[in-house]
């Protein structure tokens, strides 16, 4: 989760085009993406459609926080690491967590 937000910071102009572009090497880099993180959630017993909702869930807190901070929309003086690392703290968590819907 660190080197995507590293990424997104080093190299906000790049995040953005592959994140939004439609060209096909865009969107395959976009699923090798999407495939390491299901394998890396296989060894959380994640399969099927709840690895799927992890992925998804994982993708957009990562993203949004990436690209918040990349637009210094965070003006608070509180450390920016220390936000990220109670998300990591924060996703990790709720995937231990199982959803029980009714």
């Amino acid at each position: 989760m660190t080197t995507w937000r590293e990424y997104v910071l080093e190299h906000p102009h790049r995040y953005s085009a592959l994140v939004q572009a439609p060209e096909p090497m865009v969107a395959q880099a976009g699923e090798r993406l999407v495939d390491i993180m299901l394998a890396a959630l296989r060894a959380w017993d994640m399969q099927d459609a709840e690895a799927i909702h992890a992925v998804r869930c994982l993708r957009a807190a990562m993203h949004g926080f990436a690209v918040l901070e990349a637009q210094n929309a965070f003006q608070r003086p509180e450390k920016l690491d220390d936000t990220y690392d109670l998300l990591i703290h924060m996703v990790v968590t709720g995937l231990r967590t199982p959803l029980h819907r009714t």
